[in-house]
C-alpha cells in the first residue's frame, strides 16, 4: 500500500467512526459493527477480490499491543467518568455477577466443545478459557452511552475488567498441563488464585498512589503547555510499572482515572487538605485520544477477521454456544436484579451485554503456536463467537435506547396535558 492510499483510509475510518458516532446520537444504532464490518471489508473480503490492502499475517504479531493500549485508553477514559462511591457500593454484587456467569459460562462452553468436536478436557476447557470473558474495549465506551444507572455501568465495566485477568490466567493454566502433562490440582487453584489476587491488589495500590501523585502534580501544570500529553505519558508509564510489579495494567489504569475524576471523594477520604484542581480539558483531550483508538480498535477487530475452516457445522455450533451464554446472563442477570431491585430497569442490557474482543482472537492464538492437538479451528471459532456476541448488544442497545425516549416522550406529553389542564 502506498502512502496517499494508507493516508485516505485512515482518514476515510476516522470520518466513518466520527459519522457512526454521529449515528449513535440521532438513531440510537450504537457504531461498533459499522466499524468491525468495515474492517472486515478493507480486511478479508478485499484480499478474497485480489486487493490486498492489509494482510492479516503481518498485522497478528501486533494484535495484543494494539489491544492492550485500546483498553488501557479506555479504562482510563472510563474510570473518568466512574463514581468513586458507586463503584464501592456495587463491587459485591459485581462480583457475584462476574464469577458466576464466567464460572456457568467455562462449564457449559468446555462441555459443548468436548460433545460437538470430540475433544479432550484439557482442549474444552482451553477453548472455555478463552471465550470466558467480555471485552472492556467494547463494553465500556458501549455502555458509557447508554442510558442506564450509574449501578449498572459500574457492575458491567468491572465484569469485563475481572473476566479478561481469569481468561488469561485459566488459560496459562491449561496450556502449562497441556504441554507438562501434570497438574496438581490444588496447587494450581491455590496458584491460579493468587496470581489473580496479586493482580488486581497490586493494580489497585498503585493506581491509587499513582492517582493522588498526578493530581498533585496537575495542581502545578494549570496553564501549562502539554499538561494533557503528560498524563498520557503517566498513563503508559503506570501500565508498565504495574506490569512489571506484577499487577494488572489495565486496571491500574481503570483507578487511576477513578481518581482523577473523583478528587472530591479521595480528599475525603484520605483527609487530603490540599485543594485538587483537574482541568475539564483534560476530559474533552482524552474523550478525543479515546475516539481515536476506539475507531481504528473496531476496524482492526474486523481486519483480524478469518474464514478459515468455517463450516455450516462450526456455524451451528457457534450459534448453540452464544443461546446458551445468553440463557447463562439471563439466569445471572435474573438473580442479581431480584437481590438488588434497582437494576432491574436495566436487565436488558445486563441480560446481552456479553462482547467479546482483541483479548480472546489473542489467546485464541496461543494453543496452535505450541501444536497442540485439536485447536486448529479456534482461531475460525473464536472470531465467529466475536462477530455474534457484538450483535447481540449492539442490537439489544438500539432497541433499550429506542423505548427510553418513547418512555421520556410519552412522560413529557402526559406532563404537558396535565399542565394544560
Amino acid at each position: 500500500m502506498d502512502v496517499p492510499t494508507a493516508f485516505a483510509l485512515f482518514g476515510a475510518i476516522i470520518v466513518v467512526g466520527f459519522l457512526g458516532a454521529m449515528m449513535f446520537q440521532r438513531l440510537k444504532i450504537p457504531d461498533i459493527l459499522l466499524l468491525i464490518f468495515l474492517g472486515m471489508f478493507i480486511g478479508p473480503i478485499m484480499n478474497f477480490l485480489g486487493f490486498k490492502l492489509f494482510s492479516k499475517e503481518t498485522l497478528l504479531p501486533y494484535t495484543s499491543y494494539f489491544a492492550s493500549v485500546a483498553l488501557l485508553v479506555i479504562l482510563f477514559e472510563g474510570g473518568l467518568y466512574l463514581n468513586f462511591d458507586k463503584v464501592l457500593q456495587t463491587i459485591g454484587i459485581a462480583s457475584f455477577f462476574t464469577v458466576s456467569i464466567f464460572i456457568l459460562n467455562l462449564i457449559v462452553t468446555t462441555i459443548l466443545f468436548i460433545v460437538l468436536f470430540h475433544a479432550s478436557l484439557a482442549v474444552g476447557l482451553l477453548f472455555g478459557a478463552i471465550c470466558g470473558g467480555t471485552s472492556g474495549a467494547i463494553v465500556v465506551p458501549l455502555v458509557s452511552r447508554l442510558s442506564v444507572k450509574e449501578e449498572s455501568k459500574v457492575m458491567l465495566t468491572l465484569e469485563s475488567v475481572l473476566t479478561d485477568v481469569l481468561c488469561v490466567v485459566l488459560v496459562i493454566a491449561v496450556l502449562q498441563y497441556i504441554l507438562l502433562g501434570t497438574l496438581d490440582t490444588g496447587a494450581s487453584l491455590s496458584t491460579a488464585a493468587r496470581q489473580i489476587a496479586s493482580a488486581f491488589s497490586v493494580a489497585i495500590v498503585i493506581g491509587l498512589f499513582a492517582g493522588i501523585l498526578w493530581l498533585w502534580v496537575l495542581k502545578k501544570l494549570v496553564g501549562k503547555p502539554y499538561a494533557f500529553m503528560m498524563t498520557i505519558a503517566m498513563l503508559f508509564l503506570l501500565y508498565a510499572f504495574t506490569e512489571i510489579a506484577g499487577g494488572n495494567g489495565a486496571m491500574s489504569g481503570l483507578v487511576f482515572g477513578m481518581v482523577l475524576g473523583n478528587k472530591e471523594e479521595i480528599t475525603r477520604i484520605f483527609k487530603i487538605k490540599t485543594e485538587f484542581v483537574l482541568d475539564n480539558r483534560i476530559k474533552e483531550f482524552e474523550g478525543e485520544v479515546s475516539f481515536f483508538v476506539r475507531t481504528f480498535f473496531f476496524v482492526y477487530l474486523g481486519v483480524m477477521f478469518s474464514f478459515e475452516n468455517i463450516t455450516l457445522w462450526i456455524l451451528g455450533s457457534i450459534i448453540i454456544l452464544i443461546a446458551i451464554y445468553m440463557g447463562v446472563r439471563l439466569l445471572v442477570t435474573y438473580v442479581t436484579v431480584s437481590w438488588k431491585k434497582e437494576l432491574t430497569c436495566d436487565w436488558q442490557i445486563l441480560a446481552t451485554m456479553l462482547p467479546r474482543g482483541l483479548a480472546a482472537a489473542v489467546l485464541a492464538t496461543l494453543p496452535a503456536s505450541y501444536n497442540i492437538s485439536g485447536t486448529e479451528i479456534f482461531v475460525g471459532l473464536v472470531f465467529l463467537v466475536i462477530l455474534f456476541t457484538n450483535i447481540i448488544p449492539t442490537a439489544a442497545a438500539f432497541i433499550f435506547e429506542r423505548k427510553k425516549d418513547n418512555d421520556n416522550n410519552k412522560a413529557k406529553n402526559a406532563q404537558g396535558k396535565t399542565t394544560q389542564s
